[in-house]
């Protein structure tokens, strides 16, 4: 099965990679859902200012492609894109923020959200 992941990180008391999987037939919904919430004057929708950082791209390109192989995946295609270039990029964002802020916004992540605890290689 093809999906498109939409991957994005958060460093707050340690670093947490949070993915969003989406089938190719469900992007363009997902899209207008996301384009929505984006307010007169905003290019994206984002929790906290972040660095733009080549260096944190290459590690998690690294890291990306260390877990695809774990887990047999093949016919990965990576394009790195900025917030602003693709709003799908918000969901993982968001789930990142939700769970490195723990409490109760940990508590409202979605039902059937999967937390997976990996080591660095």
């Amino acid at each position: 099965m093809t999906v498109h992941a939409f991957v994005d990180e958060s460093v707050r008391t340690r670093y947490v990679m949070a993915a969003a999987l989406i089938s190719p037939r469900d992007l363009a919904a997902a899209r207008r859902s996301i384009s929505s919430l984006i307010l007169p004057g905003q290019r994206r929708l984002h929790f906290c200012k972040e660095r733009e950082d080549d260096s944190l791209m290459t590690s998690d390109r690294h890291t990306l492609y260390d877990r695809l192989r774990a887990v047999q995946a093949d016919q990965v295609e990576y394009v790195h894109q900025r917030a602003r270039e693709e709003c799908l990029l918000a969901i993982p964002d968001t789930l990142a923020w939700c769970w490195t802020r723990g409490g109760h916004w940990r508590k409202a992540l979605p039902a059937g959200t999967r937390v997976d605890r990996l080591t660095a290689p």
